[in-house]
């Protein structure tokens, strides 16, 4: 599908958003008072900005459940080993060292990389 439309898209690859833009996002959606956590939790992730805030129009908390599917469903196009990897990553923080990730799945240092 996403094929059909290379000749008539564009791609726009978009730095996180300032404060601000998130200030005013929150704002629009009644939720300006959590301008500041949403900021927070997201980095600024344009994605995960508008979802957080959508989830919260719907009652939920925490990792909105579109996004969550999302990101599992590209996590799943990585292949398993690659899903492993990140997997294991996750519970490491938001940077993972390939020396310590391979270490916590017991391989070679070169696998953890190439995954």
């Amino acid at each position: 599908m996403v094929d059909a439309l290379v000749d008539v898209a564009g791609r726009i690859d978009l730095g996180p958003l300032p404060a601000d833009a998130v200030a005013q996002l929150a704002l629009e959606a009644g939720r300006g008072e959590l301008a500041e956590v949403i900021l927070r939790r997201t980095g600024g992730h344009a994605l995960f900005v508008t979802e957080t805030l959508r989830g919260l129009a719907a009652g939920e908390t925490g990792v909105p459940e579109s996004l969550r599917a999302a990101v599992l469903a590209r996590l799943r196009r990585a292949g398993p080993g690659t899903e492993e990897l990140l997997r294991a990553g996750a519970v490491l923080g938001a940077t993972v060292d390939p020396a310590v990730v391979a270490g916590l799945l017991e391989v070679p240092e070169h696998v953890a990389a190439h995954r």
